[in-house]
């Protein structure tokens, strides 16, 4: 039971998702 170790998984997701929405916009069509 780490949810410290999801914490940070989803901390880093969320970052790349962050990072690559930046940097391409257009690319991500969801």
């Amino acid at each position: 039971m780490k949810q410290t170790f999801l914490s940070v998984f989803l901390s880093v997701m969320f970052v790349q998702a962050q990072l690559i929405g930046l940097i391409k916009p257009q690319k991500m069509e969801i």
